[in-house]
């Protein structure tokens, strides 16, 4: 019942593409390959084997589609994984960037509250100074209202 064709010449490999192992790509070669035998229905033994048949076939489409099935799984954890690290390695940098920031600024706080002391002081000194002056003034000022005696 089958008619011989010839092969179809393929530019990529099947084995390249990542999609199945080189076992599993047997699997179904071999299953292409075995032909199945004539159903009677007249022959009660016969319909068991086609039974069986199917049953075999559908464990292995079910085994296949499993490999698959968990292939994508594991692609996708592993695709999560990268992301996952990737974005605790650019996390990493940020947070390495904002500590340094963070030390500059502590840095130019400290500057400023240092310089702030020293302008208190000098504040301090100046307004010392100016009350000195004041009171010389003032007793200048009392000094040349006094009758000479």
């Amino acid at each position: 019942m089958y008619l011989e064709e010839e092969p179809v010449q393929c530019q990529f490999s099947v084995y390249d593409t990542g999609l199945f192992t080189a076992e599993e790509i047997q699997e179904v070669y071999s299953i292409l390959q075995t032909e199945p035998k004539p159903v009677s229905p007249k022959s009660g033994s016969e319909v068991t084997t086609r039974f069986n048949y199917s049953l075999e076939e559908k464990k292995k489409r079910r085994m296949m589609s499993n490999r698959e099935s968990a292939r994508r799984s594991r692609l996708k954890k592993k695709k999560q994984l990268e992301n996952l690290t990737d974005q605790g390695n650019r996390l990493s940098v940020e947070n390495r960037a904002l500590k340094n920031r963070l030390g500059l600024m502590m840095n130019q706080y400290y500057l400023m509250e240092r310089e702030n002391e020293l302008l208190r002081t000098e504040s301090l000194a100046l307004w010392t100074t100016l009350a000195n002056l004041y009171q010389n003034i003032v007793a200048m000022q009392m000094q040349m209202q006094m009758p000479p005696q």
